[in-house]
C-alpha cells in the first residue's frame, strides 16, 4: 500500500525520493536475472506523492487522482507506451523511450512530455507561469522533448 524509495547518486542531476501511496497493482517479469525482457504496469488510483525531488524540481505534496504506466523492455530497451498522472494541480502525460545502461543515469532518453500544471504548483516549483507562457498550446498543454541521458538531460520546447 506504501512504496518508499530514495535513489541518489552523487554528481548526478538524477534523483528522486520521496513517498508513493494508493492502491498499488503491478505486474513484472524479466528474463536471466537483468533487464531484457519484461513490462511494468502499474495503476495507482486515490494517492499522494510526497517530498518528491525530480532533477531539482521539489514538490512537498501532489495528490493524485490516477496514476497509470505501462513499460515494455525488450534487449536493454523499455518503451513508455503509456505514463499518466492526473491531479487537481497537473495532468502529466508521457511517451517514449530509454537505452538502459547498467549504471542508470548514463540511460539514453527520448521521450515526449506533455504537462498541463496549475499556477500554484508552478509557485511551489518557483517557475513564474510567464516564462512558459509562449510555450503553452490552446488548452494550456507544455509539450516538450526530453533527450540526451538520466544524468545530464536536454529539454527543448
Amino acid at each position: 500500500r506504501i512504496l518508499q524509495s530514495q535513489r541518489r547518486r552523487r554528481g548526478s542531476n538524477l534523483s528522486l525520493a520521496g513517498v508513493i501511496s494508493g492502491d498499488l497493482q503491478a505486474s513484472l517479469s524479466f528474463a536471466d536475472k537483468k533487464i531484457d525482457n519484461g513490462e511494468i504496469v502499474l495503476n495507482l488510483s486515490g494517492g499522494s506523492l510526497t517530498d518528491i525531488n525530480l532533477m531539482g524540481f521539489k514538490i512537498n505534496k501532489l495528490d493524485y487522482e490516477k496514476v497509470t504506466v505501462q513499460i515494455s523492455v525488450e534487449n536493454d530497451k523499455a518503451n513508455v507506451k503509456q505514463m499518466e498522472l492526473l491531479s487537481k494541480e497537473v495532468v502529466l502525460n508521457v511517451l517514449g523511450e530509454v537505452l538502459l545502461n547498467q549504471n542508470l543515469p548514463l540511460s539514453s532518453v527520448n521521450l515526449l512530455v506533455k504537462i498541463k500544471p496549475t499556477p500554484n504548483l508552478l509557485k511551489e516549483l518557483g517557475i513564474p507561469p510567464v516564462l512558459l507562457k509562449k510555450n503553452r498550446d490552446k488548452e494550456g498543454n507544455i509539450t516538450m522533448r526530453i533527450a540526451g541521458t538520466f544524468s545530464q538531460p536536454r529539454i527543448d520546447f
